[in-house]
């Protein structure tokens, strides 16, 4: 697996959408929504979440 961003990287990112006025619900739902167009072709989709405040978005995704 190759990274994309760094943590920090994406913290700062984050930051700025939220002070930009995104909450963090609209930034979840995109989240959700890129995954699953990416994933909806698969018949089975294992999702595995871990430390870094992604969890509300494997749920998400786990109930799309």
């Amino acid at each position: 697996m190759k990274e994309v961003l760094t943590i920090s990287q994406m913290q700062n990112a984050e930051k700025e959408l939220f002070d930009s006025g995104v909450s963090e619900f609209e930034l979840m739902e995109k989240a959700v929504c890129g995954i699953f167009e990416h994933v909806k072709k698969k018949v089975k989709t294992l999702i595995v979440v871990g430390s870094g405040n992604n969890g509300g978005d494997g749920l998400g995704l786990a109930v799309k």
